[in-house]
């Protein structure tokens, strides 16, 4: 049974090629990691920053 502060948690994938997926994990393993941590990590630095940039009232102008 889920509470209101629970949020469902969903799947994507993402299709690439098996060198740069090898080169992924093998960077994050040996940084102690795990590649769905490093993925969310980067999604959620990508809309704060993405956020920033499209919020009319922010001051300010990198893209």
């Amino acid at each position: 049974m889920s509470t209101k502060n629970e949020e469902k948690i969903v799947a994507i994938r993402v299709e690439m090629t098996q060198d740069l997926r090898n080169r992924f994990k093998s960077l994050v393993v040996r940084e102690g990691r795990n590649m769905k941590d490093v993925v969310v990590e980067f999604i959620e630095q990508y809309i704060e920053n993405r956020e920033k940039v499209n919020d009319p009232h922010s001051s300010k102008t990198e893209l």
